[in-house]
Order: C-alpha cells, then structure tokens, then sequence
C-alpha cells in the first residue's frame, strides 16, 4: 500500500508541475496588420506628449471585455460594431509581435521582465530606467476592436511612468485617408491618472 501512495504522489507531482502557471502561459500571436497601425498611431500622439527617444510595451495584450464606453444613440451606430470586436478580442490575451508602426526604436518585454525590474536588487523606477532609459516608461494595449469595414477602431492604452506617473483610457480612432486618427464621438468613458 505505501509504494501505491508513493506512486500516487509522483504521478500527482509530475502532472502538477506540467500544468501551466500564469508566468507560462501560452499565448496566440497577436498577427493583426491594421492593429498595429493603430497601435502605432497612438504611440505618435503620446510621443507629442512625452518626447520619448524610444518606447518600452507590454508583450502580452492587458485588455477587459467591461469597457467605460457608453455612446449615445447617433454615436453608437458609428463605433458600436467596434465595441462589440473589443469585446470579443478581449476575452483572452494575445502576444504581441515586433510588427509596430512607428519611426522610433521599441523593446517588447513580458509582464513578468517588467515587474523583474522592480525586485532586482532593490528595484523600482530607477532599475527601470537604467535598462530603458528616455522610455518615459512602459505602455500596455488591449486587442483592437474593428468595425465591419475596418474603418472605425476601439483600443485601451495605459502608460505606467513612475509611482505617481501613468494613465490611460480608451480610444476611438477611425482611418481618414489612409491614417489613423481620433474619432469624435458623444457619450461617455472613463480614465485613470495618477
């Protein structure tokens, strides 16, 4: 009876150690052309902003199907297909490739080297900025919710900076002569700073 129990435990052992963790999550590659233009029309009008000499972004999608977005009635026949993808897309989380559009040099790096940074002898900011300096932190995006045509995009974009630095919120963005540009919309949507 003790070597059944002892088998029992090393078979139990074997298939807990194959179940996959958090950290080594498979994810599917996120090969989507006109998301990552959208993307990198964000990067630029953050740029603006920041002045940033290069960008560091989440590799892993940081979505959630419950977005803030509440369009008014004239607006919703506009951009509520694309709400509609955002949601879909955002039921799971994708792993982003070096597929951006922007003119700047960018680093992917995975949630788990992002907060790597932070336990690394003493971590923090600080280590961040050492290995990415003039970043102006990281960014993180959820999948691209798309209208039908293509025509109309719904994304989530949040930027941490420092320990009361960072933001984020949604944007609708509709392509304009080939461009991808904000979309003024009625309704209401919610951000968060610090």
């Amino acid at each position: 009876m003790p070597c059944r129990l002892c088998s029992l435990f090393v078979v139990l052992a074997f298939f807990l150690g194959a179940m996959p963790t958090e950290s080594s999550e498979r994810l599917d590659a996120y090969d989507d052309r006109e998301a990552y233009e959208v993307f990198g029309a964000m990067l630029a009008s953050s740029d603006s902003s920041m002045n940033r000499e290069s960008f560091v972004i989440q590799k892993e999608t940081d979505g959630s199907t419950n977005s803030c977005v509440e369009p008014d009635k004239a607006s919703a026949r506009i951009i509520g297909d694309a709400i509609t993808d955002y949601a879909r897309k955002n039921t799971k989380r994708w792993e982003l490739e070096q597929k951006f559009v922007i003119d700047k040099p960018y680093h992917l790096i995975t949630h788990e080297e992002y907060q790597g940074l932070f336990s690394r002898n003493g971590g923090g900011w600080k280590t961040f900025y050492q290995a990415y300096p003039q970043s102006g932190g990281i960014v993180k995006f959820s999948a691209v919710g798309f209208n039908h045509a293509k025509t109309i995009a719904m994304v989530r974009m949040d930027t941490d900076c420092g320990s009361l630095c960072g933001g984020g919120t949604y944007h609708l963005l509709q392509k304009k002569n080939g461009k991808w540009q904000p979309l003024k919309w009625n309704g209401r949507c919610c951000a968060w700073a610090s």
